[in-house]
């Protein structure tokens, strides 16, 4: 048995949707979360880092097994603001790679690559 992944996020993302390797989750960005506060104070924006790790988070809310590789690319394409309603969509495949992406009010907020491998 292994320990859960830290994450900075004050909750996890919940499932809505999973089949064979699709999973579709929804997260509300809370607007009490403590990393908001430095990034930017007086205009706060949901840190990219964040995006990714609901990505992760999302993942392993799937499959616990799952350990992250690698991040193989991410595209930042529009801010995430205090609480706004993210959905999250993963395709994973039995090889080990996920494509990701992460919406919220104005579209998709990140586009995502990473790659797993099952736990030995």
């Amino acid at each position: 048995m292994t320990a859960p992944h830290a994450s900075p996020l004050l909750q996890r993302p919940r499932i809505t949707a999973a089949e064979g390797g699709r999973v579709r989750a929804e997260y509300t960005v809370d607007a009490s979360e403590p990393l908001l506060a430095g990034h930017y104070p007086g205009f706060p924006i949901f840190p990219g880092v964040c995006l990714v790790d609901l990505v992760l988070q999302t993942a392993l809310a799937h499959d616990a097994s799952l350990r992250l590789r690698s991040i193989e690319s991410t595209r930042f394409k529009a801010p995430v603001f205090p609480g706004e309603k993210l959905t999250v969509e993963l395709d994973l495949t039995a090889g080990g790679s996920c494509r990701a992406t992460v919406a919220g009010e104005r579209g998709v907020a990140v586009q995502a690559r990473l790659t797993f491998a099952a736990e030995a």
